[in-house]
């Protein structure tokens, strides 16, 4: 444990420690009725997923952390589930976009079979609902911010892993 810790730990008591737990649990109500506001579950959820991640790399970065988790032992694995649902909720956001192409909507192809007007029809519609989809999906989202670029970067690689699966599947179908 390094001085400034033992020093933070020293000279908070019990009732203070408490307090700031209590701060801590006030502001995650806070944050959950101010992302209400918005009526896109997919930008709420990036609403939230900015702010756990700012108090939980501010809490880290000053040492609280360490303080919060001497009443509260999981409060750093609670904070990062947040975030991780909070990423989750987002990313359900693109189904709207990937539903067009997964294989459970599509009726089963012979190899080697010609496609018939009405087949080829359906899958030329499946394709426009997708790049439909992603363009609105991309013009909507375009404008919203994730200030962590670790927390953008591996959410944008693991959304671009999800759509690139799914229609590399759709396409080799």
């Amino acid at each position: 444990m390094s001085s400034w810790n033992y020093l933070v730990m020293v000279s908070f008591n019990g009732d203070q420690v408490h307090l700031v737990c209590k701060v801590l649990g006030n502001l995650q109500l806070n944050l959950l009725s101010k992302s209400k506001v918005y009526e896109d579950p997919a930008l709420s959820a990036i609403f939230l997923h900015n702010n756990y991640n700012y108090i939980l790399k501010s809490l880290e970065k000053s040492e609280l952390i360490q303080l919060v988790a001497v009443t509260q032992k999981t409060a750093e694995r609670s904070y990062r589930e947040l975030i991780e649902q909070q990423i989750q909720t987002y990313q359900r956001s693109w189904l709207k976009v990937t539903d067009y192409i997964l294989e459970r909507n599509l009726p089963v192809f012979q190899p080697g079979v010609k496609l018939k007007d009405k087949e080829r029809q359906m899958i030329k519609e499946r394709f426009k609902g997708f790049n439909d989809g992603l363009e609105e999906l991309c013009k909507i989202q375009k404008a919203w911010a994730i200030p962590d670029m670790e927390q953008r970067d591996k959410i944008r690689r693991a959304q671009k892993t999800i759509v690139k699966e799914t229609y590399g599947a759709f396409l080799n179908r």
